[in-house]
């Protein structure tokens, strides 16, 4: 969770990319103490955390600072030592002072004064990546004022505002475009803020940057703009927005294709009747019925470097393709990246292309250099027509591959997922992530996908490597539809992950309303907690989540309700430095004088910890 409640003491013999980034980060340690990080190295690859806090222990003992740093971490969790969040805080102050960047950003959002902020060693536009992220305006509105770097641009070429875009963070957008941060810098895949809020469906974000006039026409990798993004997906309400936001209707990206065409390929009808009463045009799907190549000659030579015959294949030209055929061409013949003709008329969905192809010996088991064969590529573009014709041809031990199925529900494509269902494609796991078609297309808009998955007969009840159900992954992405669609097939809505959070603890973390509404409606609002003792209402207290907290309460949930450590949300509030937390609970009764294991309350752990503040409310109330 965010704000530090994602973290948890994990079952060793459950993988995580924590340990292997601290594995990594342990081989930059210097010869001298090579030994011991060689041995914590190995000590935590193997989950024995004894082993790995005795060695980080002694690298840290001799001055490395990032061994420190990693003990603090195990602190936090209780891996291999006592946990004690109290002494890794401790840890990770010592650190920030000295200008350890990840340790200050390991303190934001656990204490109310953003000292380190000051401190001319920390790197500060990291912590305010991160707090973009999580929406942490207090931190973001004291580093601003600290005179960060707004527009910096840090892993894989995104600034601040790009990441509370993708986490639909509008209040901290706002907050970055007014302190004058520019929403239209690219990342390195060419992808503004807005289509990547766009594509992960982010419309409070998209509505913040949409206001602060990011340029609804910038395009995006593959020349896609956030308009076409959106149809793509299928998204009305979107596109309604881009719309009036000034979108050019008929842009079309590096393949030629517009809005329009797009929305007709993939049947999204509604899109495409709004788009055709405004005048759009449909331009990249259109059958040519013509026997040149714009005046070029029908051989099977060179024309300005690039070969007649994936020209045709590219522009789906059926006749040219029987022509040069005719004339000797080789029907599996490569380009540069071993794609066929067959491969390239097949994603661009030209069916009549991909007709003649495969009835003069076209192989559809052939691969490019990325692994993919037609069929695949046509899977990903939603190329629904091609995806029929090439299913003929696949042999029938192939047709049970649920990466297929997984590739249709990424693309958007309703029409190229029942193409992959009525063969009887299954819709089995990931090998490596556990993810199913469901999964994913939980996570969606568009709940017409997720609903075919079911009805074919998909499990709503599977999980994935993590234990995270379709429940869980519709929860976290805010999709309220989709966890009633999943009701009514009868997955279990209170299902917890690996790390025993709920949906309902998603919902609370994310400060979805509507989908602790639908939850509801299910009689699925059950007062558990997770591994760290954390019940829903506690997460939606201690993550600025009012309204969800009101929700919760009416339902019947326990303010009172203590972890492990005998903490009430409004002790963890205390803990945290979180004023605003603890002024909000106590106002809906909680009770100021319940104390924890260590017979402490609120005002003595936020004495205990400095947060002058907080003591100060209480004392107030």
């Amino acid at each position: 969770m965010a704000n530090g409640l994602e973290l948890r003491k994990k079952n060793p013999n459950r993988g995580t990319c924590v340990l292997a980034a601290v594995a990594a980060s342990l081989m930059l340690l210097s010869a001298y103490q090579s030994a011991a990080a060689d041995s914590a190295e190995a000590a935590l690859l193997l989950r024995d955390f004894d082993t790995a806090a005795g060695e980080l222990a002694v690298l840290a003992e001799a001055g490395e600072t990032d061994a420190l740093y990693h003990l603090a971490g195990l602190y936090r969790r209780g891996l291999g030592v006592p946990e004690d969040p109290d002494k890794a805080a401790a840890i990770y102050r010592r650190l920030a002072a000295e200008g350890h960047s990840r340790a200050a950003a390991a303190l934001a959002g656990r204490e109310q004064a953003h000292w380190w902020i000051d401190n001319e060693a920390v790197p500060l536009e990291p912590a305010l990546h991160w707090a973009a992220q999580r929406g942490l305006t207090s931190i973001i509105e004291d580093l601003l004022s600290a005179g960060v770097d707004v527009d910096r641009q840090l892993t894989f070429g995104r600034t601040a505002i790009i990441e509370a875009a993708q986490n639909n963070q509008a209040a901290a957008i706002r907050l970055l475009l007014d302190a004058g941060g520019n929403p239209n810098i690219a990342d390195d895949a060419r992808d503004t803020a807005l289509i990547l809020a766009v594509r992960h469906g982010a419309t409070s974000a998209i509505d913040a940057l949409l206001a602060g006039e990011a340029d609804v026409n910038q395009s995006g990798y593959a020349g896609n703009s956030a308009l076409i993004v959106s149809v793509q997906k299928g998204d009305a309400r979107t596109t309604n927005s881009l719309i009036a936001a000034g979108a050019e209707i008929d842009a079309t990206n590096s393949a030629g294709q517009s809005a329009l065409g797009i929305a007709n390929v993939r049947e999204h009808a509604q899109i495409a009747q709004q788009l055709r009463a405004l005048g759009a045009s449909s331009a990249g799907f259109e059958p040519r019925q013509r026997s040149s190549l714009s005046g070029l000659s029908l051989s099977a030579g060179e024309s300005n470097g690039r070969s007649i015959w994936f020209i045709a294949a590219e522009r789906g030209l059926a006749d040219a393709l029987e022509t040069l055929l005719e004339a000797g061409a080789r029907p599996n013949q490569r380009d540069a990246s071993q794609m066929t003709a067959l491969m390239i008329a097949a994603q661009r969905d030209a069916r009549a292309a991909v007709e003649v192809l495969l009835r003069n010996g076209a192989n559809p088991s052939l691969q490019n250099n990325e692994g993919q064969t037609a069929l695949e590529l046509a899977v990903r573009e939603g190329s629904a027509a091609s995806v029929e014709l090439l299913l003929r041809f696949q042999k029938s031990s192939e047709r049970r591959d649920g990466r297929l199925l997984r590739l249709a529900a990424l693309s958007g494509s309703a029409p190229t997922l029942s193409a992959l269902l009525r063969v009887g494609q299954v819709d089995t796991a990931d090998k490596d992530a556990g993810l199913t078609a469901t999964m994913i297309t939980a996570r969606q808009n568009d709940s017409e996908l997720a609903e075919l998955l079911l009805e074919s007969g998909a499990d709503a009840n599977a999980t994935d490597s993590a234990g995270r159900s379709a429940a869980w992954h519709a929860a976290d992405a805010g999709m309220a539809k989709n966890i009633a669609l999943l009701d009514r097939y009868g997955a279990n809505l209170e299902q917890p992950d690996e790390n025993g959070d709920t949906p309902l603890h998603r919902a609370a973390l994310r400060g979805y309303t509507s989908v602790v509404k639908s939850l509801s409606a299910a009689g699925m609002l059950g007062d558990t907690a997770n591994d760290l003792g954390l019940s829903p209402i506690m997460v939606a207290a201690v993550n600025g989540r009012p309204a969800i907290v009101d929700a919760l309460l009416s339902a019947g949930h326990d303010i009172e309700r203590k972890n492990g450590q005998g903490n009430t949300a409004l002790l963890i509030c205390a803990q945290r430095g979180d004023v605003l937390g603890l002024e909000y609970l106590l106002n809906k009764g909680a009770n100021v004088r319940a104390v924890n294991l260590r017979r402490m309350n609120a005002r003595d752990v936020a004495q205990e910890l400095g947060h002058v503040a907080v003591v100060d409310a209480i004392d107030q109330f």
